[in-house]
């Protein structure tokens, strides 16, 4: 139970607080806003050719009046001329700039040495069959091991070999 009337007080006592702080600001913005007030009133009063009877306390007296504007004076001469100046450091470079055209071709040179002979290709395909040629006459030989013997049917003549038999 203690506890709970501790918190109790605590926050009356810090709504309390909250509320002064509030409520004394408010008056301090019044404030400020009436002093305003009363020093333009002041003002209107004075540019109406009249005098304030209330004012900041000590620190509104009676302006003078203003006078009338001289004659503009005549222009100086040039001053004479400054010492030269340290030179400055050099600036960043530029942009590269755009390409040029292209230059005339110049003469043709010398002829260079001759390269190594290269290697060897690989073979090409086999190119097309060429035309038959003309007949030969027959032959009459036979391999080793064979006889010959020309043969006619029907007509016409064929050489022909056969294989040698044993006791033939």
């Amino acid at each position: 139970m203690k506890t709970i009337r501790w918190w109790l007080v605590l926050v009356v006592l810090s709504v309390g607080v909250a509320y002064a702080i509030a409520y004394g600001r408010g008056l301090a913005d019044r404030l400020d806003t009436a002093e305003r007030d009363r020093t333009a009133l002041a003002q209107q009063v004075r540019d109406l050719g009249g005098t304030p009877v209330a004012g900041p306390s000590g620190s509104d007296g009676r302006d003078g009046r203003d006078g009338t504007d001289g004659a503009d004076g005549k222009d100086g001469g040039p001053g004479p001329v400054g010492p030269t100046g340290a030179e400055g450091a050099d600036g960043s470079p530029g942009p590269t700039g755009p390409t040029g055209l292209p230059g005339v071709d110049g003469p043709q040179g010398a002829t260079g040495p001759a390269g190594e002979q290269g290697r060897e290709g690989a073979t090409g395909p086999q190119g097309p069959a060429g035309p038959q040629g003309d007949q030969g006459p027959t032959a009459e030989a036979c391999p080793v091991g064979y006889r010959g013997e020309i043969v006619e049917m029907q007509g016409k003549t064929y050489f022909l070999c056969g294989k040698v038999e044993q006791g033939d």
